[in-house]
């Protein structure tokens, strides 16, 4: 079990050597394995994980990434993706369900007020990196 020094030394490489990577399709396996052995210390990630777990809404669809214990479920786009305009799924549409990107939307505005950020002004990735930087004071 890693100290809390040892584990926000471990976010901080972590997050200086993903810095500006992001190819959902090439690094989105790779990333979460490895967030899962050096920051937060499995030591068999693939006895936790899941990837592209196929499931079915209207049609046949992929979850990038779950985690049934913590019931996570991950949907990771490229980096150079802009979250906030329609992106071209799997099955080919445009747009995730209304639904589902309600929730999204729901939580996102959820965790905002919940720290105090702007909610009009703050985009997705600065919310990240403000909670990023708030974890590292906790975990000095």
């Amino acid at each position: 079990m890693k100290t809390e020094r040892q584990q926000a030394a471990a976010a901080t490489a972590f997050a200086e050597r993903w810095k500006g990577r992001g190819y959902e399709k090439g690094d989105s396996q790779v990333f979460w394995t490895e967030l899962l052995t050096e920051v937060f210390g499995v030591e068999n990630p693939s006895t936790i994980i899941r990837y592209e777990e196929q499931v079915k809404v209207d049609n046949t669809n992929f979850i990038d990434g779950h985690i049934p214990s913590t019931k996570v479920l991950i949907e990771q786009k490229s980096i150079d993706k802009d979250l906030r305009k329609g992106i071209k799924q799997s099955d080919g549409s445009l747009t995730m369900p209304v639904e589902l990107r309600r929730a999204h939307q729901d939580n996102d505005r959820a965790v905002m007020a919940a720290y105090g950020f702007p909610i009009k002004t703050m985009t997705e990735s600065q919310c990240v990196a403000e909670l990023f930087k708030l974890y590292q004071q906790l975990t000095k």
